[in-house]
């Protein structure tokens, strides 16, 4: 699948499940703002509970899906649009 970012929201970000182990050297475990939304949109789209998602925050972006894809919008206050109708959150979508 390749996305085409037409606009990029303020803070996105690609996120996975963090990195486990490194504290001692400085590093944080980091991983998804949202944890409970991102094993969601996984598990909606039945990838692995590791795989990582496009994360946003704050405003809004436009992105291109260049290929089918089966795609899930999980998380709150957004609103999503398909081709400017409007999709639900919290479920999958071609």
């Amino acid at each position: 699948m390749s996305l085409f970012m037409k606009k990029v929201a303020l803070i996105m970000s690609i996120q996975d499940l963090g990195r486990q182990g490194y504290q001692r050297f400085g590093m944080p475990v980091s991983g998804p703002m949202d944890w409970w939304a991102f094993r969601c949109a996984n598990r909606l789209v039945s990838n692995p509970p590791d795989c990582a998602c496009v994360e946003m925050g704050f405003t809004s972006s436009a992105i291109t899906v260049k290929s089918d894809a089966v795609l899930a919008v999980c998380g709150a206050g957004y609103r999503l649009f398909r081709n400017e109708l409007e999709v639900p959150l919290w479920m999958v979508f071609l």
